[in-house]
């Protein structure tokens, strides 16, 4: 990979005088999975996954499983044998050639990789994310946290959809600062 950013990125980080530390950083962004990487997916039991869709909205998903649900095969791609909950935006998004982000996060260590790349349909209904770029993230704002698995996967739950932020959704946020 010879160059990580794309022009409008490359564009905020002069204006905002980031140039040498984003050249830095985009150092240690790659397109292949190390095998600590792929060690790292398969113990995860969620991970966040970023989609648009047709109007080209940004939607983030959750997908879970026990592990071993999401690994990589081989240095360029990622299975994820997880379906988005009934009324997930992301059910609709799963287009192959389209783009995907993921996040996988360990909160009781503080560490993330995130992997960048499109999707492929696979016969088996799982997702195969064909990676373009792989990285681990800065764990500044990551809050240790012990996960308590209950040794079952639980059902996907519908949730509901809303234009605007309620009053309650707010405070809430407020409340996480």
């Amino acid at each position: 990979m010879t160059q990580p950013f794309h022009d409008g990125e490359l564009a905020v980080q002069k204006r905002a005088g980031v140039s040498g530390t984003a050249t830095r950083v985009g150092g240690s962004i790659h397109s292949a999975i190390p095998r600590v990487a792929a060690e790292f997916l398969a113990a995860r039991t969620w991970v966040v996954v970023a989609t648009v869709d047709d109007d080209v909205r940004p939607w983030a998903s959750l997908l879970s499983g026990l592990p071993g649900f999401i690994e990589a095969e081989g240095a360029g791609t990622v299975r994820i044998r997880a379906v988005p909950a009934p009324g997930d935006p992301l059910g609709g998004n799963l287009r192959t050639g389209a783009h995907l982000g993921l996040l996988a996060p360990d909160l009781e260590t503080r560490r993330r990789m995130r992997v960048n790349g499109r999707i492929d349909s696979a016969p088996d209904g799982t997702i195969l994310l064909h990676t373009d770029q792989v990285y681990a993230n800065c764990p500044k704002y990551i809050h240790p946290r012990v996960e308590q698995l209950s040794g079952q996967r639980p059902e996907p739950t519908p949730r509901g959809r809303r234009t605007r932020l309620t009053g309650g959704d707010r405070n809430w946020i407020g409340s996480k600062g």
